[in-house]
């Protein structure tokens, strides 16, 4: 995504330890590229921690790439709010080209040396394609977003459990969307179907940042 920062040093150097452990003795374990999505709420810390395994990863000699689910929203950010804002029932996986997201994960797993992907501008409120050039051999391809245990590619499930009234704060600092009463009920939609969604992880998150295994 363009126009938004995400600070992977907010990251927890102890998690991020373990989560490093973890995730490369599953890959030992599943082969490689291993495909590790996180997912969880808005605010939830998804891109954040998937940002600091990805540097932890590559102090550890290991080819990375990642890739972002709110780039594969259909409709550019405004767009998409205008639509919500008309018809709530909008909300959810459908909102996202989850099935291009998956045939990307697939091109890199069988060895694609680049793809080209969207990428959202959030201060233009355009969706634009870019090329990914692919570090070989691949180790890891790491993907985060709300819904992206729903991809058939992925390998490894690790879900982050704070909840959209607990991460207020941080969605406010992100200022990505106006905080209005559409906001609310779009977050509390998305609760119910991500609270639905815990189970199929394969490691946990916890709100204190503590990963369970």
């Amino acid at each position: 995504m363009i126009g938004e920062t995400v600070n992977a040093d907010l990251a927890d150097s102890q998690l991020m330890a373990e989560l490093t452990e973890v995730i490369e003795n599953d890959a030992r374990a599943k082969g490689k590229p291993l495909v590790v999505a996180f997912y969880g709420e808005s605010g939830s810390g998804k891109s954040v921690t998937a940002k600091a395994l990805m540097f932890s990863l590559q102090a550890h000699g290991k080819n990375v790439v990642r890739l972002q689910m709110d780039d594969y929203f259909f409709l550019p950010p405004s767009e998409n709010s205008a639509e919500r804002e008309g018809d709530l029932s909008r909300v959810g996986p459908r909102e996202v080209d989850l099935e291009m997201l998956d045939r990307h994960l697939k091109e890199l797993k069988v060895g694609a040396d680049e793809i080209r992907h969207p990428v959202i501008d959030f201060k233009n409120n355009t969706r634009i394609v870019e090329r990914l050039c692919v570090p070989t051999p691949l180790d890891f391809i790491l993907v985060e977003g709300t819904y992206v245990n729903l991809l058939s590619q992925v390998d490894l499930r690790v879900f982050l459990e704070r909840t959209f009234e607990e991460t207020h704060i941080h969605r406010v600092a992100r200022m990505r969307e106006p905080d209005s009463d559409v906001l609310k009920e779009v977050l509390k939609i998305e609760h119910q179907i991500v609270l639905g969604h815990r189970s199929q992880a394969d490691h946990v998150i916890s709100k204190d940042f503590r990963l369970l295994r």
